[in-house]
């Protein structure tokens, strides 16, 4: 066990807590056996909802109701996920993929 001294000059080992111990960042690291732990959820989540968004797009995009890739952002923009996924949305290869998805289904809507 690791044994730190707390600035109120009393020691304490790894896995106790005594609120002077938050006022030290390294004391405050020490008595948290993994600080990643503590943000495991939310990388998951923001791929989750990455994900997610980069299903809807694409199937917005399939869906043959949109001419371009214009009015496709302009309806991705009301979406849950938007911030997360906007680098993901300005790469030019996905702007390319989602133009080409639009223009595909646009063509097989009008031929139906």
């Amino acid at each position: 066990m690791l044994g730190l001294t707390l600035q109120s000059g009393r020691s304490c080992k790894e896995g106790q807590s005594e609120p002077s111990a938050l006022r030290s960042p390294v004391a405050f690291h020490a008595l948290v056996s993994n600080p990643y732990t503590i943000l495991k959820a939310k990388p998951e989540a923001t791929m989750r909802k990455l994900n997610s968004f980069k299903a809807k797009a694409r199937a917005l995009a399939r869906s043959g109701y949109f001419y371009g890739l214009t009015p496709l952002e302009f309806e991705l923009s009301f979406e849950e996920g938007l911030s997360e996924a906007r680098e993901w949305l300005d790469q030019p290869s996905t702007r390319e993929e989602l133009e080409r998805l639009c223009q595909e289904s646009r063509a097989k809507h009008k031929a139906a």
